[in-house]
């Protein structure tokens, strides 16, 4: 069998292990697609204020969704998101263009879907791989990302770890 990289392969990377029967090549074509619509971070096109609802139900849903993820997982890419952050902050001099900041976040997307195949039987990380498709999509530029993708990520790790306190609490009962 040659090597094709668009293709994952028996022991060849990302989603190239053997499959268990959970996650077939399709599901991963799926979830890694590009979304039908974008997120919408602002309250209309021509304004950069984020709507308020991302912060609350939004944030509130994707971090249930996000839940069964260990904290320590989601550490790791919210770190990722906050290290370009303050390189935006910091580069005035040389600002990173656009196609720059959608790099990143289609690698954080890349990321996620190696997470994804790794734990294949779990649909947490299903819902990991398809938050940063949706998210690398959306996002178009500093503004989005600053405004409106950055922020938003830090609601849903703070509904995330309020999600997981909730389930810890239960435990104990």
């Amino acid at each position: 069998m040659a090597y094709n990289p668009q293709r994952p392969q028996p022991g060849r990377g990302p989603g190239g292990g053997q499959q268990n029967g959970h996650t077939s090549e399709a599901a991963f074509q799926k979830v890694l697609a590009p979304p039908a619509a974008r997120f919408q971070y602002f309250s209309d096109k021509g304004s950069k204020t984020p709507r308020p609802e991302i912060f609350d139900k939004d944030a509130r849903a994707a971090g249930e969704k996000l839940a069964g993820i260990p904290p320590s997982q989601l550490r790791r890419f919210y770190a990722e998101t906050t290290a370009l952050k303050r390189q935006l902050e910091l580069a005035t001099d040389a600002p990173l263009p656009d196609e720059a900041i959608r790099a990143r976040l289609h690698l954080l997307k890349a990321r996620a879907a190696y997470t994804w195949a790794r734990h294949k039987t779990d649909s947490y990380y299903e819902e990991l791989a398809r938050f940063f498709t949706l998210h690398a999509d959306s996002v178009q530029g500093k503004e989005d990302f600053l405004l409106g993708f950055q922020p938003y990520f830090e609601a849903v790790i703070a509904y995330h770890a309020a999600a997981n306190a909730s389930k810890d609490n239960e435990k104990g009962a």
